[in-house]
């Protein structure tokens, strides 16, 4: 009988850029400040989305479901991997892998697994 056998990672720098939380303001509440920069915002995502190879999202409506088969609600990028397309939202690390390809990680388990290198 086999039993699992116990390895460790092989120390490896990678690339990973994260997306930056939504503080989606209350657009309706006439009293409020918008203090939150949209556009700076869609810019990051656009920005990390043509690093990754992937598509940036800040909703999907009616005809991005219907062409891309897209369901998620709020901002997102989409990125194609070899298992499929895989989706990285606010907060997420997109890592770039060993071998060029590209990921979603969430901050909890990027941040058990990797340390920052350098000051880039």
């Amino acid at each position: 009988m086999s039993a699992p056998r116990r390895f460790r990672k092989k120390p490896v720098e990678i690339e990973a850029w994260q997306l930056p939380e939504w503080d989606k303001p209350n657009w309706f509440d006439p009293d409020s400040e918008l203090v939150f920069d949209v556009g700076h915002y869609v810019d990051t995502c656009v920005a990390i989305a043509e690093w990754c190879g992937g598509t940036s999202h800040m909703m999907c409506n009616a005809d991005e479901q219907a062409h891309s088969g897209c369901h998620q609600v709020g901002p997102h990028i989409l990125i194609p991997t070899l298992e499929g397309v895989m989706v990285a939202r606010p907060g997420d690390y997109i890592i770039k892998g060993v071998q060029g390809e590209f990921y979603p990680c969430k901050p909890a388990i990027f941040e058990a697994t990797y340390d920052r290198v350098g000051t880039a």
